[in-house]
């Protein structure tokens, strides 16, 4: 997967991009669900955090680890720098 290659940022404007078009793919999906478990960590920014979200559930991505993993890490981010709440 070329999605590697991407930082944070380009992958979150990717992502957001391709659910505004509406591509719905099925193998897109499940690479990009493997992309962001691999790569949580680098995303550090809310807006970052916020495109992601919102593009995989209009990506259809159903996959609830990854869900529960970002819950955790926006909860790790929001104790670490509770002045942004």
């Amino acid at each position: 997967s070329h999605l590697v290659f991407l930082t944070s940022a380009h992958l979150a404007m990717l992502v957001s991009a391709v659910a505004k078009a509406e591509v719905h793919d099925a193998s897109f999906a499940a690479a990009l669900t493997r992309e962001l478990k691999a790569r949580l960590m680098e995303f550090q920014s809310a807006m970052e955090i916020t495109m992601v979200l919102n593009a995989v559930s209009k990506l259809r991505v159903t996959d609830e680890d990854l869900y529960r993993r970002f819950v955790t890490h926006i909860h790790t981010q929001m104790c670490r720098e509770s002045t942004h709440i």
